[in-house]
């Protein structure tokens, strides 16, 4: 799994989950990073059609420089319901 690839599906996963330790957490980075490989490998498997054109759309605005702050007081509040 590429790197570019893993961080993009991590930072996405951090911004749709509310957790954004997932992607900016350094003590738990390596089995983050395994993790996050094993899940993008199967979702990959599932959707591998849609799930590169999600991550490729998150890439655009996720490149921009300086790359905006993760917003860690929203971590505390509820999600709300889909």
């Amino acid at each position: 799994m590429t790197s570019d690839k893993r961080t993009a599906f991590m930072e996405l996963s951090a911004l749709r989950a509310g957790v954004y330790a997932i992607a900016s957490d350094s003590q738990n980075k390596p089995l983050n990073e395994s993790t996050a490989d094993e899940y993008l490998r199967r979702l990959i498997g599932e959707f591998p059609e849609r799930l590169p054109k999600l991550l490729d759309a998150y890439d655009r605005p996720a490149s921009a420089l300086p790359k905006p702050a993760f917003n860690r007081t929203r971590a505390l509040s509820p999600r709300p319901a889909d």
